[in-house]
């Protein structure tokens, strides 16, 4: 077993060019979804989160224009 594993880190596939990464702040677990290309990207997201700044629910597929980012928190 991987120490990724052993910590509970889960692998996502994502489009190339699509970033994934996950923070951890006391309880709350952070997902930001990054696109590090100029087209308009459709992205799977495993669970439901929250968007950190419109505080809209997300579950399933985040959109994401060229070069955007969204911030995920975990519900």
């Amino acid at each position: 077993m991987t120490f990724a594993a052993q910590a509970g880190v889960k692998r996502v596939e994502a489009p190339r060019g699509i970033e994934f990464t996950t923070r951890r702040s006391g309880s709350k677990l952070w997902t930001f979804v990054l696109n590090h290309t100029s087209s308009p990207q459709k992205v799977s997201v495993p669970g439901s989160y929250r968007d950190a700044l419109t505080q809209a629910p997300v579950a399933g597929t985040v959109d994401l224009e060229g070069y955007g980012v969204r911030a995920l928190q975990a519900t």
